[in-house]
């Protein structure tokens, strides 16, 4: 299924962070970042303060991968990370 719509990858990434217990994250709306082409996408800041940036976010497994290796297991998921140039 498409998540074409930073609302429909929001909701994914809230049904998805219940299912696996993740309770201490926050979810914020924000305008553009200036990275239009890589939309829908997410920005995680952890507890240290390391930004990652994920993008083209338009299907649910990329939304699953994430929350469970980057929010449950703590390890960034690279293929998904947008690169800077």
């Amino acid at each position: 299924m498409a998540l074409r719509f930073a609302r429909g990858v929001a909701a994914a990434f809230m049904r998805e962070m219940a299912a696996a217990g993740v309770d201490n994250v926050t979810l914020r709306q924000s305008g553009c970042a200036g990275l239009c082409e890589q939309e829908p996408m997410i920005t995680i800041t952890d507890a240290d303060g390391a930004v990652y940036h994920y993008g083209l976010l338009e299907d649910k497994a990329k939304v699953h991968a994430i929350v469970q290796r980057h929010l449950v297991g703590g390890t960034p998921v690279a293929e998904y990370l947008i690169k800077s140039a």
